[in-house]
């Protein structure tokens, strides 16, 4: 007897533990996000639309003159605990926070900052419908339910704007640091799980106690409660009258639906009904909207069948969706590991590329002979390709020779990344004698001075990327001595871990400044590199200032003194 009750014991102790382990798998087994993401933008969408509707009689349904008086809403809710964020918003800002939420909505459906913007969708739909109760149908409560068990899982985590900037992101690490596209995957998560089996159990929970509800009246039980809709003329949108003529049409169709709405909790979960079940309902709903035209109601409750496709359905239609599509070309797209314009660029479009129609190749440096560079195993594509591989690494100086310096007429190159403040610094400079040349980037200052030689450069720049090219730039003019020209770099600061070295041919500038305090720098390197009482002589002239005794060289005090010397 007692090895009896023993074995009985652990048989069920083992059967509890199976029902555990079951409930643990229904309700917590990690599932990969993909349903969510599809359910976040056909909700999103119905969002949108919604919250647009609101829009259009703003006043209408949230003023005080409008349908529903704030003060009644209140009076008739009295013990609600009913929350919208409405009661505080003043009637002068009320277009300005509809039309914010709207905009939150909208990156909501595009899956952007969704962590946030999720919680924020949820309580703009909430907020609305509890202003404006009598305005609430089905469509604002299934929005509602929808936003709040989306919001519960990681909606986001696919087919989003979120995971394509994680996938842009991780993409430019790889190919910096790996030379290969490598992206992390998305990981199957129990939340995913749970936000989706509780959208299954309130849509089974919604059609029982829907079907149960009709069984009160006695046209579901005698079969006209169909015809009765049909012929109902604030809902007809077309003449349904002819089924007066065939009452087993209306007949066949209320039984079938009360069959269906009292079953559908229990066939929905055979993986052999579960497709005619979902089939049956999509033919109900788009019946409402074509014959009754509730549109909008028949679409949200469609849009919940799609929480009942597991991830790899979704991935096999989604695979004979593609077969439909001709078969891309593949595309060989050059990366240059070194070059951070070519790696943005890079990453987005394979980040953007649904097709896997991008192969890529990293490109190698090859060996030719360039006289010009005097830099050895360079291969010379572009400025851009060479600077971005060599800014660490060049020595000398590779450009065009700096002659003797031009007194009369000073040839500058000036480097600005915005377009309307180089063209006026360019005329500026012409204005005042100088030989002007306008580019926008360090590549194109090395195009330029391979071209012609150079007496000063003037470099600003206020991004971080430009700082660090304008720094390792005045590092190699520096270097270069009386090779290259003289220079003067503005940056809006320099870095903590930027290696410079101060220079009066090389002038370091942090800060804003103007056009004529600009020219005062730049005329201040020019004198550093005066080789010749002659021709300081002649650059003091041309700046229209007292001749001055040039026997000896001037003292170099310091860059202000030189600048206040200088300036007209």
């Amino acid at each position: 007897m007692v090895g009896l009750l023993a074995t009985a014991k652990q048989e069920i102790a083992a059967y509890i533990r199976s029902l555990v382990l079951l409930w643990d798998a229904f309700w917590f087994q990690p599932e990969d996000p993909l349903t969510l993401g599809l359910l976040r933008i056909v909700t999103g969408l119905m969002l949108c639309y919604t919250h647009l509707v609101w829009g259009l009689k703003l006043d209408a349904f949230f003023g005080p003159e409008g349908f529903q008086d704030p003060l009644l809403v209140q009076i008739l809710e009295p013990d609600s605990t009913a929350w919208t964020f409405w009661w505080y918003v003043a009637d002068a800002y009320r277009a300005e926070v509809h039309w914010g939420c709207f905009a939150i909505l909208a990156l909501y459906t595009l899956g952007l900052w969704t962590t946030v913007t999720k919680w924020a969708a949820l309580v703009i739909t909430i907020s609305y419908a509890n202003r404006a109760p009598n305005a609430n149908f089905g469509l604002d409560q299934f929005n509602a339910m929808l936003a709040f068990y989306l919001a519960l899982g990681p909606c986001g985590a696919r087919l989003s704007l979120d995971r394509l900037l994680q996938v842009r992101r991780a993409g430019v690490r790889s190919l910096r640091e790996q030379g290969g596209w490598s992206v992390p995957a998305v990981l199957p998560s129990s939340t995913t799980r749970l936000a989706t089996r509780l959208i299954q159990i309130h849509m089974c929970v919604v059609y029982f106690f829907a079907g149960v509800s009709k069984l009160k009246g006695d046209a579901w039980w005698d079969g006209k409660a169909v015809w009765m809709a049909l012929a109902n003329t604030e809902y007809q949108t077309g003449d349904m009258t002819w089924i007066a003529w065939f009452p087993w049409v209306s007949d066949i169709a209320t039984h079938t639906t009360i069959l269906w709405e009292m079953t559908f909790w229990f066939f929905v979960w055979k993986p052999a009904s579960r497709p005619w079940v979902l089939l049956v309902g999509t033919a109900m709903h788009l019946g409402i909207g074509a014959f009754l035209g509730m549109w909008t109601f028949g679409l949200i409750m469609m849009f919940t069948y799609f929480s009942y496709m597991p991830p790899e359905k979704l991935r096999m239609v989604g695979a004979w969706l593609a077969l439909a599509i001709p078969k891309p070309v593949p595309i060989q797209v050059k990366v240059y590991r070194d070059c951070w314009e070519n790696l943005q660029l890079t990453a987005w479009r394979k980040a953007l590329d649904w097709r896997q129609r991008l192969q890529l190749v990293i490109a190698e440096p090859q060996v030719i002979d360039s006289p010009i560079l005097n830099v050895p195993d360079v291969k010379l594509v572009t400025c851009a390709e060479w600077w971005a591989t060599h800014k660490w690494t060049v020595s000398g100086w590779p450009f065009a020779a700096c002659d003797r310096l031009d007194v009369s007429r000073p040839r500058i190159i000036i480097v600005h990344a915005l377009v309307d403040s180089l063209a006026a610094l360019q005329n500026y400079f012409q204005g005042k004698g100088f030989d002007c040349r306008a580019v926008r980037d360090i590549p194109g200052a090395c195009e330029a001075l391979f071209d012609r030689p150079t007496d000063v450069l003037l470099l600003l720049g206020q991004s971080p990327h430009e700082l660090d090219d304008l720094l390792r730039f005045r590092n190699l003019l520096h270097h270069a001595q009386a090779h290259a020209p003289a220079s003067v770099t503005m940056v809006s600061r320099v870095p903590d871990d930027a290696a410079w070295v101060a220079s009066p041919e090389h002038q370091l500038m942090t800060g804003p400044a103007t056009p004529r305090e600009l020219r005062a720098q730049v005329n201040s390197a020019l004198q550093e590199r005066t080789c010749t009482v002659d021709e300081a002589k002649v650059l003091v002239s041309s700046l229209r200032k007292p001749a001055t005794d040039f026997s000896t060289p001037p003292p170099v005090a310091t860059i202000a003194d030189i600048a206040h010397f200088l300036v007209e």
